[in-house]
């Protein structure tokens, strides 16, 4: 029969083997790990080639409750109190990312194996499998020679497997529950794929001018309408977010983009549409095209002099695409002026 020792395991013998320790009864115990644990990419030491990168667990807890109450001579039972999943293991090349995960993680897809060995086969008879899954909680203890970890998980859905080795063939049977809807069913769980968007066109607009964008969203198990959307940009001095508005309903969308005043240049806009948990994104490159905006004069009061008295006249000129000292300044007159306007020149503030 086939001996299946882990790395751990291999240490410990070494050094049992070396101090002159042969104790057999120590192999039975380290025959082989019979709980596997897979979260995505994060890997683990096991060398079980079926489970080869996966994480070597101690054991799992998890529970579900509910409460019932009397009325009309019925029992009501409450909403279903779902527990995360908890695993127990020692510590291993997964423990900083499991860490990082419990602090600031995405969500994953968890899977965990119960193996037997039946006749020197090797067995997976029970299986779980979490959906959208987040590390709720790790902790650790132990001495210099040895650290136990504890991990917990939340998940958006479960999924369990049971599998009979003692039919001819094996008989499997597999449920599902969905923790956000309460609903549960037999087969594997429906999995939440994300929504769709169309690619949008890149496109351009002038200055100070709102330019509109259209695109479809959709999704397999969510209704179009119920989609959220947002936005972000890449050149917010050029296209802030606080300038997109959304319009449109069911799965015809549309986006407004208004350009911050008197800015140009170009920003990579991205729109997102989330089912509530996934999303996806769809980006265009937005380009504001420069404007000559004519130059702003201040409002001047009426004034009043005697004749042949001048009399001096303050105003302020501005311009945003111009330098204000180059500004070209003439005046006019409903009657005739007796002598020729003169002004003086400080930038921005003028007076004749």
């Amino acid at each position: 029969m086939a001996l299946n020792i882990s790395k751990r395991h291999r240490k410990r013998l070494r050094l049992l083997f070396l101090a002159g320790i042969y104790f057999l009864p120590f192999l039975t115990v380290i025959n082989a790990t019979n709980l596997f644990l897979k979260v995505d990419s994060i890997k683990g030491e096991a060398i079980e080639d079926a489970y080869k990168g996966w994480i070597e667990t101690e054991s799992v807890s998890f529970g579900t409750g509910r409460t019932f109450s009397s009325g009309s001579g019925a029992r009501i039972p409450s909403k279903t109190s779902v527990s995360s999943l908890t695993v127990s293991k020692r510590a291993d090349s997964s423990s900083p990312l499991l860490f990082k995960d419990s602090v600031s993680g995405p969500a994953r897809t968890v899977d965990l194996d119960f193996v037997q060995t039946i006749s020197a086969t090797r067995q997976r008879y029970y299986s779980v499998k979490l959906y959208e899954a987040m590390v709720s909680s790790f902790s650790f203890s132990g001495s210099g020679d040895s650290v136990q970890e504890s991990v917990s998980f939340d998940y958006l859905k479960m999924e369990m497997t049971y599998v009979d080795f003692t039919r001819t063939p094996a008989l499997s049977s597999t449920i599902w529950y969905d923790v956000v809807t309460g609903e549960a069913g037999t087969g594997s769980a429906p999995v939440n794929s994300p929504p769709t968007i169309s690619a949008i066109s890149s496109t351009n607009t002038a200055e100070d001018l709102a330019v509109t964008v259209n695109f479809t969203v959709s999704d397999a198990q969510t209704s179009a309408g119920a989609l959220i959307l947002s936005a972000s940009s890449s050149n917010p001095a050029v296209a802030p977010v606080s300038g997109i508005t959304f319009g449109g309903s069911g799965g015809t969308r549309t986006a407004t983009i208004l350009p911050a005043a008197d800015q140009n240049g170009t920003s990579t806009i991205t729109i997102h549409v989330s089912d509530g948990s996934l999303t996806s994104g769809s980006s265009f490159l937005l380009t504001v095209n420069p404007v000559n905006d004519a130059p702003t004069i201040s409002a001047i009061s009426g004034k009043v002099t005697d004749a042949n008295t001048p009399i001096n006249v303050s105003f302020q000129v501005n311009d945003v695409d111009t330098a204000l000292d180059t500004l070209s300044i003439t005046a006019e007159s409903s009657k005739s002026l007796s002598e020729k306007s003169v002004f003086h020149r400080n930038q921005a503030n003028r007076r004749s």
